[in-house]
């Protein structure tokens, strides 16, 4: 079993060619063996880091043409599992407020 086991228990399933572009993205920011297995969200920094790295991707010069598009889908996908792993935290709404102020900054890209 790898790291990504989880995204083979999201519900909806998650389509088969874009299950390796999502692994990628969060396997490059976690720790090794911190991610949860199957069924089970990682923690909602670990996908905001790997969202924002996705963004780093899609906004770089070469990301910018058609094949970035897929780096912003997985950022999208990141970030929405980030916010459903937030909801199960002590304090949802200020939770969430903390993602989408960290989305609004963006990632820093030179």
């Amino acid at each position: 079993m790898s790291d990504s086991d989880w995204l083979g228990g999201i519900v909806p399933s998650v389509p088969e060619d874009f299950v390796s572009r999502l692994a990628l993205m969060v396997e490059e920011v976690a720790a090794p063996g911190s991610l949860p297995k199957r069924g089970a969200l990682p923690d909602p920094d670990y996908l905001m880091d790997a969202a924002l790295a996705a963004l780093v991707r899609a906004l770089a010069p070469e990301g910018r043409e058609r094949r970035g598009a897929f780096d912003l889908l997985v950022a999208d996908a990141l970030a929405t599992w980030a916010a459903e792993a937030g909801l199960d935290e002590e304090d949802p709404e200020a939770r969430l407020g903390e993602m989408v102020e960290c989305l609004a900054e963006g990632p820093r890209v030179r």
